[in-house]
């Protein structure tokens, strides 16, 4: 609104009162303004005001936004620090676990069963370091003619001696490798004279097809009884023809396996002529054998079995102890020549409950055979017959196509009462080394056998032999006599 502040000259009134009149109006004009400028003054204060809050509030709102902006990213950033965090954790745990791990594994355990063991615990590794002491004491009683014949048998009528006495090492490395070095202190054959090594090899396993491959000095494949160690024989020493046709250890290389859930095993190789370590001949020596059991559980045993071997090596001779390896007499056919040499062996053994049996017959051929100018085929043969009876009712053991070790179920003196295991044996064993050209001797011996099982690891043993030389030489007009034998061992293996 317009003010006007000009005078206005109204008609018929003084100067005077015009201007007191005048100033009238202007007062209150003045003051109208006054009140305007005032007016427009808080107005714009309160517009000032009300725009700075507003502005204030835009700016907080901003800030609050900002910060809550900057918590979830806090929050965000806290989260994938604990994830990394917990990753961080979960790895050095796993490293740790792993080194762990593989500290655990490269460590070897200490155990025990039936002989002293390490084995780590990813069981790539196993090692065994055992032995075995076997002393015995032997007192004979032979007839004149048996002296007579028998020259040095007077002189072994009483006697202790060491048999074995052997320690080794074998193991398995990276699961699929194995080994065994082991010597014997006594030469298996003459007893207190220090020799002998015994198995040397080297070997691989689970290779499909063949199973086994081992190389070095070993057993070669040939009878049931030649496979059982000598540790778990049922008798003091093997039968005779066993002893005589059977091959012991030679070195080569030997394909073997066991199959059919344990019921078959089979073994092949091809071996020196000479005798273990000694420097080979030269021709071939290939033995075979296997054994296969159409019965076998916990309380029942039949295993049949067969064997073979060919030699074409050009010298021959057999000589063998009467079952007594200090009997001081020995039983041989000479020296002769032959083209080559086939063996032959049949097998047959059984386990029902705490009975047991085996037998075996061995042929040996010679393809033409020659001796003092006179030459033809001959074969030459033996065998044995065996039983046994564990009176505290045990199993005897059985792996691997052989005889294993027994453990007593009470061991004897354990504490508790024990009396150990008991078992009472008896053998009938021949061999006849006379065919044609061939004139050597014919013997046969029966054998009573009573064995006391401490435990699964000590033994005492004792034997009665009868030994009949029925024929010398390869006539029969002359016998080489009698001779009663009794044996005793004491005997721990580790």
């Amino acid at each position: 609104e317009r003010i006007s502040c000009q005078p206005h000259h109204q008609p018929g009134i003084s100067s005077t009162s015009a201007f007191v009149g005048n100033f009238g109006k202007e007062e209150t004009v003045i003051r109208r303004a006054v009140f305007c400028v005032v007016a427009c003054a808080l107005l714009v204060g309160v517009a000032g005001q009300a725009v700075a809050s507003e502005d204030t509030e835009s700016r907080l709102r901003a800030l609050e936004e900002q910060l809550r902006a900057q918590e979830q990213e806090i929050t965000q950033l806290r989260g994938a620090l604990a994830e990394q965090q917990a990753e961080s954790v979960s790895i050095e745990s796993e490293i740790d676990q792993y080194f762990s791990k593989a500290g655990n594994d490269a460590d070897l355990q200490a155990g025990w069963a039936q002989k002293l063991h390490f084995t780590s615990a990813d069981k790539a590794f196993h090692l065994k370091v055992g032995g075995r002491v076997i002393l015995d004491y032997t007192f004979t009683d032979p007839n004149s003619k048996f002296e007579n014949v028998h020259s040095m048998a007077s002189d072994y009528t009483q006697m202790f001696g060491f048999r074995q006495a052997r320690m080794y090492m074998a193991g398995d490395i990276y699961k699929n490798t194995f080994f065994k070095i082991e010597f014997d202190l006594v030469d298996d054959t003459s007893y207190n004279d220090i020799e002998n090594s015994q198995d040397i090899y080297i070997g691989l396993k689970n290779i499909p097809v063949i199973g086994h491959l081992r190389f070095g000095n070993q057993k070669e494949p040939f009878s049931l009884e030649a496979q059982t160690p000598f540790r778990f024989l049922s008798f003091m020493e093997r039968a005779m023809a066993v002893n005589a046709f059977a091959p012991g250890r030679n070195v080569g290389i030997m394909a073997y396996d066991t199959t059919l859930d344990g019921t078959l095993w089979w073994g092949i190789g091809i071996f020196n002529m000479g005798d273990g370590l000694e420097p080979a001949k030269t021709g071939n020596n290939i033995p075979a054998r296997v054994a296969w059991a159409p019965i076998m559980d916990e309380d029942a045993l039949l295993q049949v079995g067969i064997s073979y071997a060919f030699h074409d090596d050009s010298s021959y001779g057999i000589m063998v102890q009467p079952e007594n390896n200090m009997a001081g007499a020995s039983f041989s056919t000479g020296s002769f020549t032959a083209k080559a040499n086939h063996r032959f062996g049949i097998e047959v053994a059984g386990r029902f409950g705490p009975f047991h049996f085996a037998g075996e017959w061995i042929w040996s051929m010679y393809d033409k055979a020659s001796t003092g100018g006179k030459r033809n085929d001959v074969t030459l043969s033996g065998g044995y017959l065996q039983g046994g009876w564990f009176i505290t009712g045990e199993p005897r053991g059985f792996e691997n196509g052989a005889w294993s070790r027994t453990a007593p179920n009470e061991n004897f003196y354990d504490g508790n009462g024990g009396m150990g295991a008991f078992e009472v044996v008896a053998r009938f064993s021949y061999i006849d080394l006379k065919d044609k050209i061939i004139q050597g001797d014919q013997a046969y011996c029966f054998t009573l056998g009573l064995n006391w099982y401490w435990n699964p690891n000590t033994r005492f043993m004792f034997n009665y032999v009868y030994v009949n030389h029925d024929e010398v030489g390869g006539n029969s007009d002359i016998s080489g006599g009698t001779s009663n034998q009794f044996l005793f061992r004491l005997q721990i293996d580790w």
